[in-house]
């Protein structure tokens, strides 16, 4: 009787200790959420919306590009950084008042800072970080340029798969008061700014 009840006790604690080390396998019979942590890479395309202050017609269109990163899960919060490259589709708008020269934006490359928390397979998430864009001027000559601003942005990440994450993010993209020669000399001003929502697709490491 003592025998049987010493070996029921151990089996109630082996099965005790068990369940603590993998709740949600011993409960459901399910591997648990995976941890956000580790390398990626990935593609993402979306709309983008962009305007070059009131001299200018603001105009929008669709992009695409690359991303890539590492993530780091420290207890109930992931951080860690992305590189990025995007294909702006080339128009920011015409400027009517001066014979309707347009002034174009082509690539964008940035680097940010991410910091999201996670819910098991989503992550809730926040992006700010340094942009550079290339500009360009169509009137009689065609010049191109690289300018300097900042990101903000954020969005949601959901695992798929261990490997495979989907996302939807907002970035807002300020690249502050410009000045664009035009071919016949005259200077315009403008605040470019461009409204960015994309949806991707990453590869996890």
């Amino acid at each position: 009787m003592y025998l049987r009840f010493l070996a029921a006790s151990a089996l109630v604690f082996a099965g005790t200790v068990a369940a603590a080390a993998d709740p949600v396998r011993s409960s459901y019979g399910v591997p648990p959420a995976p941890i956000w942590s580790g390398a990626y890479v990935g593609l993402d395309g979306g709309y983008r919306r962009v305007s070059f202050g009131r001299g200018a017609r603001s105009e929008g269109g669709f992009i695409g590009g690359v991303h890539a990163g590492y993530l780091s899960q420290l207890g109930l919060v992931a951080l860690g950084g992305e590189l990025e490259a995007a294909y702006l589709g080339g128009r920011i708008g015409t400027v009517p008042a001066l014979g309707g020269a347009r002034i174009g934006q082509s690539w964008m490359l940035a680097a940010k800072l991410r910091a999201g928390v996670p819910f098991g397979r989503l992550l809730v998430f926040t992006a700010a970080g340094y942009a550079r864009t290339s500009i360009d001027v169509r009137d009689s000559h065609a010049r191109a340029g690289w300018r300097s601003g900042y990101l903000l942005g954020g969005g949601v990440e959901y695992a798929m798969t261990d490997r495979l994450a989907l996302r939807v993010e907002y970035d807002f993209v300020r690249h502050g008061d410009q000045k664009v020669v035009l071919g016949n000399g005259v200077r315009v001003r403008g605040d470019l700014t461009n409204h960015l929502v994309r949806a991707g697709v990453s590869y996890r490491f």
